[in-house]
């Protein structure tokens, strides 16, 4: 993996995704074929992290009326499955460890919805309403604090599409 300078510090840096060599060479990291809906391929994956960002995410450009089930299904399963797999793999040791950060990228659909994107926003809302702040109220171990994500209201919302929300878990 590769070594980027950050605050004096050097963090080594993976890309896990199902195309994920792109993006891991223009940042000169280490890339990991992964599928963000398999247990199987996140678990080991997740071991020794310090940070994570849940972004991976598909979209849907159909309405609550023709979506299929199928459709329904498969956004779920990558935007909100595979952000609830990657917190369950990291987190057990993040906690242990006494530090870690987890961002789960969600979007402003989340927040107000957007036309024929009813699977995609749905999905987005587990994210950021459900997941995020059901493990944001994870009971931590004593000495470890952990910030909780701000409620969002309308004047909070970015100019641009997608919002992050982080968890952070910092020991003593």
């Amino acid at each position: 993996s590769s070594d980027i300078a950050a605050n004096e510090a050097t963090v080594d840096v993976t890309v896990a995704d199902l195309h994920p060599d792109g993006i891991a060479e223009e940042l000169g990291a280490t890339a990991i074929r992964l599928d963000v809906r398999d247990e199987a391929q996140v678990a080991p994956a997740m071991r020794d992290l310090d940070v994570l960002v849940n972004v991976a995410g598909v979209g849907s450009t159909t309405s609550a009326v023709d979506c299929t089930p199928e459709e329904w299904d498969q956004v779920f399963a990558v935007n909100a499955k595979g952000v609830f797999l990657g917190t369950k793999f990291a987190l057990p040791a993040m906690l242990e460890q006494q530090r870690g950060v987890i961002v789960n990228m969600a979007s402003v659909g989340a927040l107000i919805g957007l036309r024929d994107r009813a699977a995609y926003c749905a999905s987005k809302g587990a994210v950021a309403r459900v997941r995020t702040w059901s493990v944001a109220r994870t009971p931590v171990p004593a000495g470890v604090s952990k910030s909780v994500p701000k409620t969002p209201t309308a004047s909070h919302l970015p100019s641009a599409a997608s919002t992050a929300t982080l968890i952070r878990f910092v020991g003593p």
